[in-house]
């Protein structure tokens, strides 16, 4: 995960980090951190962070303009608001804020809160290499993957992504989203569908939610209608 740390107030801030560094590394899991210490310093800063841990005391920039500029760069992005006044709740929830912590800083109360984000993205999202850099995508956007002008292309609902050049096998390639995302389902070597977004599969193609269509062989079809309607079952559809 990427984290962006914000607040005036130095020590505090280098508290912050250290729980962050802390948990992950708990976890086991791999992350980054910046450390700002004032907004419009992190604004102007082009990286796409996935959690924002953000201090809105003393600081005199909108916060709505704060949060439209994280969706602009990062429209996934995870905010969590630091005050030492409670009546910034509400208006963190109103933003979109996963939480809202009161100052003084409570760590187990963090520790909470950075499992939550952790729980998020590793369900809800998940992370496409592309030319432009890793961008956090919903997995429920993406209906099909498959590889075109030698690229692996991420066909969402209503656009597409491409991603880095294919260097090794397509399964490969695809081995961590398979492996954390079980909605995802590889049907030939160079082709994986999100059962989750499929409307009806017959013999001859699938349609996907938004009437989007691809044409099915009959392997690639024996291979992923008995899981689909298996999925469905358990759906209750």
């Amino acid at each position: 995960m990427y984290f962006c740390i914000c607040s005036k107030d130095t020590d505090y801030s280098t508290k912050l980090k250290q729980v962050v560094i802390n948990y992950c590394d708990s976890i086991q899991e791999t992350f980054a951190i910046d450390q700002f210490h004032d907004p419009d310093t992190f604004l102007s800063f082009q990286g796409k962070h996935c959690v924002y841990i953000l201090d809105i005391d003393d600081i005199e920039t909108d916060i709505q303009f704060i949060v439209d500029n994280i969706q602009e760069k990062s429209k996934y992005a995870v905010i969590i608001f630091l005050s030492k006044n409670p009546e910034h709740a509400v208006t963190s929830y109103q933003y979109g804020a996963i939480d809202f912590i009161q100052k003084p800083l409570n760590e187990e109360k963090l520790k909470e809160t950075l499992k939550r984000v952790q729980e998020k993205v590793t369900k809800d999202l998940c992370l496409l290499k592309t030319a432009e850099g890793p961008t956090r995508i919903e997995v429920k956007q993406i209906k099909y993957i498959d590889i075109q002008r030698r690229c692996i292309c991420y066909h969402l609902l209503g656009q597409e992504i491409y991603g880095l050049c294919v260097r090794k096998a397509f399964k490969e390639e695809l081995k961590d989203l398979l492996e954390r995302h079980h909605e995802f389902i590889l049907i030939s070597n160079g082709l994986a569908v999100n059962i989750d977004n499929i409307k009806r599969i017959n013999k001859r193609e699938i349609e996907f939610h938004d009437q989007d269509v691809i044409p099915l062989n009959k392997s690639m079809y024996d291979r992923v209608y008995p899981i689909w309607d298996s999925f469905n079952e358990e759906r209750g559809y």
